[in-house]
């Protein structure tokens, strides 16, 4: 489908960019359910897998490498994947104790040094009703929350990104990426016009075979999938737009952006559930 769509397009400049950001794309997702959809003057690659999941990062970084990697690195695509990460460092090398550990201060001004990376990258704030970061801190043996507010909008500001509920709240994280499962969620696309029962849109997550040890996250599009369930989907939602993120226990975000150890097998120690 892909290769039928480069045939028939011209060779100006627009198009080879286009060209070559398509084959970066699939090379990066691997093996992933796509659509094309072409007119005049478009085209689109769509992806239908969670962009978020199964990372890698180097947790030997010093700080000052970490901010550096951050600020140029095209797996992280918005600001709370690189506030993931930074939480994910902090807590390597606490829980390692081989390596230094880092003191309040220094996650602070991590912290403020992301700041300033999310404004140069361009990334949206996140919203306000995102919990603050559990971080470690050397001096403790017990997670540090680190502020965060700078990253996040006020309550007066309006925020790009809206965070949706999981009507299914039995799972965790582990669990539900280790084998079939499916999670639900309400939520009407503002760009949905038109709905005869607007209060059952949504849109269904499901766990689809990967390459790797955990099961990769597919946004549902097909109609069959919605048969009988208590939400319908509008072709509006896209997982490209998607970031999944877990809570648990006094608000702590579990890091799913970095499980790359996880998903590629090479270590199962201190499985998250």
């Amino acid at each position: 489908k892909i290769f039928s769509v480069l045939e028939e397009c011209s060779t100006d400049f627009e198009t080879l960019k286009w060209t070559f950001n398509l084959l970066k794309q699939n090379h990066q997702e691997g093996a992933c359910s796509s659509e094309i959809t072409t007119d005049s003057s478009n085209l689109t690659l769509r992806c239908n897998n969670i962009p978020n999941l199964y990372h890698n990062m180097d947790m030997n970084m010093s700080d000052n490498q970490l901010v550096d990697w951050l600020s140029t690195s095209e797996d992280i695509t918005n600001v709370l994947m690189a506030v993931e990460a930074v939480s994910v460092w902090c807590c390597y090398r606490y829980k390692t104790r081989d390596l230094e550990t880092c003191t309040k201060s220094q996650l602070d001004s991590l912290i403020n040094k992301l700041t300033v990376v999310m404004n140069t990258r361009g990334w949206l704030k996140l919203p306000c009703s995102i919990p603050t970061m559990r971080m470690w801190c050397f001096d403790s043996c017990w997670g540090i929350l680190i502020n965060i507010s700078s990253l996040c909008v006020s309550y007066q500001e309006k925020c790009g990104y809206v965070v949706v509920d999981c009507i299914d709240t039995c799972y965790k994280p582990l669990s539900f990426l280790s084998g079939e499962g499916t999670l639900t969620f309400h939520f009407k696309h503002p760009g949905v016009t038109s709905c005869e029962q607007p209060e059952n849109c949504g849109f269904i997550l499901k766990t689809v075979p990967g390459n790797g040890t955990l099961r990769t996250v597919k946004l549902c599009t097909e109609s069959v999938d919605y048969d009988n369930k208590s939400v319908h989907f509008h072709d509006n939602i896209r997982a490209e737009n998607m970031h999944i993120f877990y809570i648990y226990k006094y608000d702590h975000l579990v890091p799913l952006s970095w499980f790359g150890w996880l998903h590629s097998g090479r270590d199962t120690s201190g499985d998250v559930e």
